[in-house]
């Protein structure tokens, strides 16, 4: 997890993958993925993904309640290419 504070976004994107793939999920973990889905441009880590982008959909993904709250916060205030980004992405991982 100390990764989520790491300066190099492929370490950062690499912690997301796999809070997303064990569903990891604390206060911590939340406040972070928070704190990154606000890095929309100029921090690309794969394609068009910015690592916010991985970090909001993680929100959704690790399927917790409070982490699902701050998704829909941070979702609702996204324009349209950042929510198709996020929806992609969330898409690839559901059924990818």
């Amino acid at each position: 997890l100390d990764c989520l504070d790491s300066n190099y976004f492929s370490s950062m994107g690499l912690a997301i993958y796999k809070i997303i793939d064990r569903k990891y999920c604390n206060e911590y973990i939340i406040k972070k993925l928070v704190q990154i889905a606000a890095l929309l441009k100029d921090y690309k880590v794969a394609g068009p993904y910015q690592i916010g982008h991985l970090a909001i959909a993680a929100l959704f993904l690790v399927e917790n309640k409070s982490a699902l709250e701050c998704f829909n916060q941070i979702y609702t205030d996204l324009d349209s290419n950042h929510k198709f980004l996020v929806d992609n992405f969330i898409k690839g991982m559901l059924f990818g």
